[in-house]
């Protein structure tokens, strides 16, 4: 129910992300068939870290009987980092980079407005339109290249 002409919420939000990832390509007595060496395997090794922190409000203004103005308002902030490492597995217990430690980190951010109006014609009908921005974070993969840093 309604108190007054003006609605309004605003609220938080936050994440935390760890995402360890390990991967293997094994090359069996056959290998040899495609020009690898038999019996290893090619292991990328990764952690991904992310964090984030958005704050948003939100509006509803009742300009009248049925008209309704709309405005919003969020601000994001992302930071995302990756760790990757390449070993070779041979049989027993031998292993060895084939790729070093390497590391990449990113900052996002963005501003997102939003501003609408809806029409009510009865309880059950209404018509409205909304304007907004988006965002979504990039990432990084094992295979990007950041600037001159190869993830």
């Amino acid at each position: 129910s309604r108190k007054g002409p003006l609605n309004w919420t605003a609220g938080a939000y936050l994440f935390d992300q760890r995402n360890p990832v390990k991967q293997a390509t094994n090359f069996g007595d056959d290998a040899a068939l495609i020009g690898a060496e038999p019996n290893i395997a090619l292991v990328n090794s990764s952690m991904e870290k992310s964090n984030g922190q958005a704050l948003f409000g939100h509006l509803q203004y009742a300009a009248g009987d049925n008209w309704t103005i709309i405005g919003g308002v969020r601000f994001d902030r992302e930071y995302r980092e990756l760790k990757v490492r390449g070993d070779v597995e041979v049989p027993g217990p031998f292993s060895f980079p084939y790729r070093s430690d390497t590391s990449a980190s990113l900052r996002f951010s963005a501003f997102s407005p939003k501003a609408g109006l809806s029409y009510r014609f009865s309880d059950k009908n209404q018509v409205y339109v909304t304007v907004s921005k988006g965002f979504r974070a990039g990432g990084l993969t094992p295979l990007a290249e950041i600037g001159r840093a190869h993830v």
